[in-house]
């Protein structure tokens, strides 16, 4: 069998990079385009400097509000101590979503469990709760807390 020249092509791309493409007349398996860095010397061509395009500026809002009619910057309202807890303390009192986030406490509550019947019984087993009487143990707790606080 007679071996045919290898006719690879042997290229430099713009940036750099050295790319070797094997030839279909050549007798090793076809394989993928290598990319792979050229010397470390000089590039092959000057580089140009890509300026970036300048666009215009952002309008950029006063981190604090303006007044209406004379257009001049507002100080914040400060409020008296205590006014905020109290408002912050009415509007907490009109809802009835609960305050301490769910799975923390179901954490809690599972954690406390478990220790208890190991402590009572003995051993580890893996208790199971319904997902009301988890709801119900947090009305009661928040319950309870807001009535120690108040």
């Amino acid at each position: 069998m007679e071996m045919l020249p290898r006719t690879d092509i042997n290229t430099t791309t713009p940036r750099g990079l050295h790319v070797v493409e094997a030839s279909a007349l050549s007798l090793t398996p076809r394989r993928k385009a290598v990319a792979r860095k050229a010397g470390l010397g000089k590039p092959p061509f000057p580089r140009k400097v890509v300026k970036p395009v300048k666009t215009a500026p952002a309008v950029r809002l006063p981190s604090r509000k303006l007044h209406p009619r004379t257009g001049m910057v507002r100080r914040p309202k400060v409020c008296r101590p205590g006014v905020v807890a109290l408002r912050q303390i009415k509007r907490l009192q009109k809802t009835t979503q609960l305050l301490i986030p769910r799975a923390p406490f179901a954490r809690l509550v599972r954690e406390i469990a478990q220790d208890e019947w190991a402590r009572a019984f003995g051993g580890q087993v893996d208790l199971r709760f319904a997902a009301e009487a988890i709801e119900a143990l947090q009305e009661a707790a928040e319950a309870r807390l807001t009535a120690e606080l108040h």
